[in-house]
């Protein structure tokens, strides 16, 4: 299930590593519920769209700010959307003007493609791997097959980056002062319809319910 967020307008300069403080309303709506975390993450956070940086700044767009967090249990989302009505508050002056239910798409394909809303970090044994790169398509395979099996999935998938996609790039993340280095390109899932639509919830590579990861048609 996916939550779409429309907010308002920033009234205070937007930090461009704003990571941490949209983590953090999300633990302000969601209260004391816990989520079936477990191990792994089974949500993912988009970035905010709409917002025009300029160096460590940032203020909305007049299109205005959206995003939106996607997971596997359906009392979370129902959760945060009860979070959001009691207090739309969110940083820098934002709240939230409008929200929207999307149902988990129907993948009839047995190959599917997406886009990413949020950069993807691929680490392993504190290296990272980046798109075009064998290792970091076995490595977001493996992590999301452990996620499916943790959930009680008996499927499998396969993930891989887009190797035709010419305009793939890599950014640096800061958390807190965790600095993460990502790539920024589509990638490829194939597996059954109910393990493509575990992946499009839950976010594919690591540090997804931090805002990393996120993926969309």
């Amino acid at each position: 299930m996916r939550l779409h967020v429309s907010c308002t307008t920033n009234t205070e300069k937007i930090p461009r590593y704003y990571k941490p403080k949209l983590k953090g309303t999300l633990h302000k709506w969601l209260g004391n519920y816990q989520s079936h975390d477990g191990k792994y993450s089974t949500y993912s956070i988009s970035n905010i769209d709409g917002i025009k940086f300029n160096g460590d700044f940032g203020t909305a767009k007049k299109s205005g700010l959206k995003f939106f967090i996607s997971s596997i249990d359906k009392e979370f989302i129902k959760k945060i959307i009860l979070g959001i009505k009691k207090d739309n508050t969110m940083f820098s002056g934002i709240t939230v003007d409008q929200v929207s239910v999307e149902a988990d798409p129907v993948f009839d394909k047995k190959i599917e493609h997406f886009f990413v809303d949020s950069p993807v970090l691929v680490k392993r044994d504190n290296k990272y791997f980046f798109a075009g790169d064998k290792k970091a398509d076995e490595y977001m395979t493996d992590l999301m097959n452990k996620k499916l099996k943790a959930a009680g999935y008996d499927d499998e998938v396969q993930i891989m980056f887009d190797p035709h996609y010419k305009k793939s790039s890599t950014t640096e993340v800061k958390y807190r002062d965790i600095r993460n280095i990502c790539s920024i390109c589509p990638v490829y899932i194939k597996g059954t319809p109910e393990a493509i639509a575990f992946a499009w919830n839950v976010g594919i590579g690591n540090s997804t319910g931090i805002g990393l990861g996120a993926i969309s048609k």
